[in-house]
């Protein structure tokens, strides 16, 4: 009998003991949990379309939980949040990712908003009418951009231009007009166009004119995204 008790009770030590070093092996995985490394990517990173739906998956490792802030005042704790900004701007987007232990992992990347400014305008081209033209560019109550061509041998012709509201494209087409002045007479060639934000490809909108007789007109009109 004496026995037996002593065996039950070295039994009832060693599951005890078993069972607190299961315990403590626990809370010891749980306090080395893995540090996190926060990670993410989106659909698009530059747009035109201030309702465009910007769409972030969430590729962080060793994390159960996140937080969002997407630079215009607004927050998400979802792992793969969309987010439309319908506002013009360069927004800093942050993540945070936490482990377990709430250890936190941040990564930024930046979205910007924008609508087209035409900053440059290459002529390629111009008809052979006048032996002297002046090229213009004119959008209507905005701008009227002018260079004297006096000779082919200049062609291709660039015209810079500098920062400013007049060249934005923030609706939905815009109508130019190119336009050939022969220098001392009234004479003209002269052509309509619609540019759309959907024209620009590559940030750049490419067009030539038949003139008849007097050859065509070729020019490249180059877009950067403005946000101001």
């Amino acid at each position: 009998m004496m026995r037996r008790t002593v065996l039950c009770y070295i039994f009832i030590s060693l599951f005890i003991a078993s069972c607190s070093k299961d315990e403590d092996n626990s809370q010891q995985n749980d306090n080395n949990a893995a540090a996190p490394v926060a990670c993410f990517t989106v659909n698009k990173y530059v747009t035109v379309d201030s309702t465009e739906v910007f769409s972030f998956t969430n590729c962080s490792q060793n994390a159960v939980r996140y937080e969002w802030d997407f630079g215009d005042a607004d927050y998400a704790p979802v792992a793969n949040p969309m987010h439309i900004y319908n506002q013009y701007g360069k927004f800093i987007v942050r993540m945070t990712a936490y482990n377990s232990n709430n250890v936190a992992s941040t990564v930024f990347d930046t979205i910007t908003v924008g609508y087209y400014s035409l900053y440059k305008i290459v002529f390629k081209q111009a008809s052979t009418r006048f032996s002297t033209p002046i090229l213009r560019m004119l959008r209507t109550s905005y701008f009227d951009i002018r260079d004297t061509l006096f000779s082919q041998s200049m062609l291709p012709l660039t015209v810079q231009l500098t920062d400013s509201s007049v060249y934005d494209i923030n609706s939905a087409s815009v109508q130019y007009i190119y336009r050939e002045d022969s220098i001392g007479q009234p004479t003209h060639n002269a052509r309509a166009f619609i540019v759309t934000p959907a024209s620009i490809i590559n940030s750049q909108f490419d067009t030539a004119f038949n003139f008849g007789v007097w050859d065509t007109a070729n020019f490249t009109m180059y877009y950067k995204i403005a946000y101001y």
